[in-house]
């Protein structure tokens, strides 16, 4: 019996250590006043999960299928897993596949798209509007000008596209967007096109030097024009690419463009999930194996 008791209270001892552990990891999370960006490893597609310095949780794209929740997942807190913001850069399923499980786990305050009209939205994307309507959630459409408040300083920016367009290319759709803290700065891109990337330089010229560059369209030749690469001239080029992929990204001239400016280049087909931080003075790269 005494064996038992003694038994019984060191179940309640381990039981209660294993709830203050969970309790302050949470804590700790929200009062980390550090930005958080992870590149996730989603394979051949883009998710960008932030952790604003205000404890906000954003998703910008989130690869084409239900593999972004056990990727996502280690990066959440675990008394805190719902995210705040879902942001979609354009609707090409590998961008947006993974949103379509999310949407059944999360409840987001709101749904962010570009302010443009597709000649051809796809189906599979028109559901996913409609689960979030039927859900409740409101669906804001940004475009140029449109600045997202994350709290404490930091906030995202819409550079592109202007609003009132028509796409027929659903790359040339997507948005470009600057999240600023402090001092450092992150760009994404989306499968932006040279002629995205053109406009977005005679909109915002030097403005769009930024520290880290999420290289459009998975490294395809078709994004990183050189004069955009040029001007923005990133201190880190991060590329999300599938290992292997089928397209052969990133393209070779997309990498020695990127090593003409400089670029560090970062690879999730190389590091995995690809985490910085940022106290708004200094980012750091916590996996980049420099």
């Amino acid at each position: 019996m005494k064996n038992k008791k003694i038994k019984i209270r060191w179940l309640g001892l381990i039981f209660c250590l294993f709830v203050l552990v969970l309790i302050w990891s949470t804590v700790h999370y929200s009062s980390n006043r550090n930005l958080m960006i992870v590149f996730l490893d989603v394979g051949q597609g883009d998710a960008i999960f932030i952790k604003s310095p205000a404890g906000h949780k954003i998703l910008l794209d989130a690869g084409a299928d239900k593999n972004i929740n056990s990727v996502l997942s280690p990066f959440l807190p675990f008394l805190s897993k719902n995210i705040d913001l879902f942001i979609v850069s354009h609707p090409h399923l590998d961008h947006y596949g993974g949103f379509l499980d999310l949407i059944n786990h999360h409840s987001p305050l709101a749904f962010i798209e570009a302010d443009v009209e597709i000649a051809d939205l796809p189906i599979a994307y028109r559901c996913l509007l409609d689960s979030l309507e039927s859900k409740g959630t409101p669906i804001h459409r940004l475009s140029r000008g449109a600045r997202i408040v994350l709290g404490r300083g930091a906030y995202l920016d819409i550079l592109y596209p202007p609003s009132g367009r028509i796409f027929s290319d659903l790359n040339e759709s997507s948005l470009i967007a600057r999240l600023s803290y402090g001092e450092n700065s992150f760009l994404f891109t989306g499968d932006a096109t040279h002629s995205s990337e053109r406009e977005a330089v005679i909109l915002d010229g030097s403005n769009l030097q930024t520290d880290v560059l999420k290289v459009s369209h998975h490294g395809s030749r078709t994004g990183s024009w050189p004069g955009f690469i040029e001007t923005v001239a990133p201190t880190w080029a991060v590329i999300s690419a599938g290992v292997d992929n089928r397209y052969n990204h990133p393209h070779q001239e997309v990498l020695d463009i990127l090593s003409g400016v400089g670029a560090q280049v970062l690879g999730t087909y190389e590091l995995g999930s690809i985490k910085m931080t940022s106290d708004g003075r200094e980012i750091i790269c916590h996996n980049c194996n420099f």
